[in-house]
């Protein structure tokens, strides 16, 4: 079914429909097709000059995918109810992540409903009568006159469940996977295929945990470590760089610490072996050959993916290869380990306005400069309310996607200021979020305001992210 749009052209009903994904995005890659018709025909509606004596200004078109995360349910058996489907053991490899709860919420069915709330917001650029309802927004926060654009929000999963109703469904976790997986004949379109497909140039996860350390209480950015900084530790598992001041001196130190039994840097090492061969570290930081995670960018639909049939070849691990079980014997090449020595990669995930972290640290820290001045325009401030330090590990999400990943935690569940947050300032927490992921594609001279984070106003350059006159790096992912 088809319905018209605003500007009289027709687009299959998803499009505008945020909540709602047609059959069709499961299927395999040629299908992306009726995708790009439809992108092309709404950026040439709002984008060709209209005939003579009724010339409107140019309008630009941004494409942003909201990313409520988690749902789905933590089932048992892994092998049958989990994520990371494997083509090799025919199994998930990995427990499915169902999110976090905590002081009566549940985060999977909270972060939905901020980004459901972003998304009708992000709508209003949509029309002109709602852009002035858009713009008037914006211009609480910023200075300067907000120029105008289309902001096109897409959701990365179409609704959410409460975990009880989940447990009652066959496959509580089909709809809810971050990779692809098998249904019947068919492989379906996991979330990150989704967003690729959309080729946007802006992604906002939505995260909430259940506690913190003292020290790192607050809202954070989630971000990936370049390749450049991962070769070093490569280098170390192969035991031909034996100095770690590369890691202790850097930014990106703080490393994830997902138990204390570790040190940070023991738990980068752990994490570099599992971003090239797939396989963790042990606790004496050995290669674990019982926890394969298996080749992740194999679990995506996009073009980095190796050729059908790779799992024969990755099945014996043979030496020399990519699908080496070793790091001696590992050997980084292929279209996935040419993307992540790109030059756009580097952008996405290093230096960058907050001088590491690239692009990704910077959308995701920006939205939360805004969210926090949001809270204190509507008069609620608190110690728990700031930007704490960013999380570093080799995040699926920010790792797996081509466009710019603003991947946010927003608070803790267990943290009575947070609660409260969630409680009573969701509108305002959307509302910041809004205004952050307008700021990041159009620009913004921020306002002064009492609140200590305050944003930097400064848009992405999203021009040194082209391939050719044809073809940007977040077209790429769905070609």
């Amino acid at each position: 079914m088809t319905k018209k749009t605003g500007k009289g052209g027709a687009c299959p009903s998803f499009f505008f429909n945020t909540g709602r994904f047609p059959s069709w995005f499961t299927k395999d890659l040629p299908m992306v097709a009726k995708l790009l018709v439809c992108i092309g025909f709404s950026a040439a509606v709002l984008l060709v000059p209209h005939p003579a004596g009724k010339e409107k200004p140019v309008v630009p078109v941004y494409r942003v995918v909201l990313d409520p995360g988690h749902g789905g349910a933590n089932v048992f058996p892994v092998a049958m109810f989990g994520d990371r489907y494997d083509r090799i053991s025919k199994s998930y490899l990995e427990v499915f992540r169902e999110g976090s709860q905590g002081g009566g919420f549940e985060e999977s069915v909270l972060m939905y409903r901020i980004a459901v709330k972003v998304s009708a917001l992000l709508k209003l650029t949509e029309s002109d009568s709602g852009w002035e309802t858009f713009r008037a927004m914006v211009s609480k926060y910023s200075a300067s006159e907000p120029p105008r654009v289309v902001i096109q929000g897409f959701m990365s999963r179409k609704g959410t469940l409460p975990r009880q109703k989940l447990l009652k469904l066959k496959d509580p976790n089909h709809d809810y996977r971050l990779f692809d997986f098998p249904s019947g004949d068919e492989t379906v379109a996991g979330r990150i295929s989704v967003m690729n497909r959309l080729m946007p140039q802006l992604v906002v996860s939505f995260h909430c945990a259940q506690s913190a350390a003292h020290d790192q209480l607050g809202m954070s950015s989630v971000i990936c470590a370049p390749y450049s900084f991962m070769a070093k530790g490569l280098e170390v598992l192969q035991h031909k760089r034996s100095d770690a001041s590369f890691f202790h001196s850097s930014k990106y130190s703080s490393w994830f610490e997902e138990r204390s039994n570790r040190s940070l840097y023991r738990w980068f090492l752990s994490d570099t072996s599992m971003y090239f061969l797939g396989y963790p570290l042990n606790g004496s930081d050995r290669v674990n050959a019982a926890k394969f995670k298996g080749y992740r960018y194999n679990m995506v639909s996009w073009p980095y993916r190796d050729p059908d049939g790779w799992e024969k070849t990755a099945a014996s691990h043979p030496a020399g290869t990519r699908y080496a079980s070793s790091p001696e014997s590992f050997l980084a090449d292929g279209p996935y380990w040419d993307r992540e020595r790109s030059k756009f990669e580097e952008f996405r995930r290093d230096g960058g306005p907050e001088g590491f972290g690239g692009d990704n640290l910077y959308g995701g820290n920006e939205i939360l400069r805004y969210t926090l001045t949001a809270l204190a325009e509507s008069g609620y401030q608190h110690p728990a309310l700031r930007v704490a330090e960013p999380f570093l590990s080799v995040w699926s999400v920010p790792l797996y996607i081509n466009a710019i990943s603003a991947y946010v935690e927003l608070g803790y569940l267990r943290e009575p200021a947070h609660q409260k947050m969630f409680r009573e300032k969701l509108d305002v927490v959307a509302e910041g979020i809004a205004v952050g992921i307008y700021s990041l594609l159009a620009g913004t001279v921020p306002k002064p305001s009492s609140n200590a984070f305050r944003p930097k106003g400064e848009k992405l350059n999203l021009d040194k992210y082209r391939i050719d006159d044809t073809k940007t790096y977040f077209e790429a992912s769905a070609q």
